[in-house]
């Protein structure tokens, strides 16, 4: 289903609140917001990165894991920032 009236805008700040919600959790709801970023980047839109969920305030837009940690495979293929590598924002 499309929801036409959803807006690239709505989907980055929906992103940006869900990953503070899911930063630290040990629930499923981490990965699933970390999925959706990544499914979001694939897309071209791009999250905002927030420097307060990481410890040395690095702008990330990936939510940490409370019992697993960062998702590395994402960081490493995304970036910290969520920026593809070789694109721009």
């Amino acid at each position: 289903m499309i929801l036409p009236n959803i807006t690239n805008e709505d989907l980055i700040n929906m992103q940006w609140m869900a990953a503070r919600y899911a930063q630290d959790r040990k629930t499923f709801s981490t990965d699933t917001v970390n999925q959706i970023t990544a499914r979001m980047i694939e897309n071209g839109v791009y999250p905002r990165p927030d420097k307060t969920r990481s410890d040395d305030g690095t702008p990330t837009v990936w939510a940490r894991d409370g019992s697993f940690g960062w998702p590395t495979q994402l960081i490493e293929r995304y970036g910290w920032d969520g920026c593809k590598k070789g694109t721009e924002r």
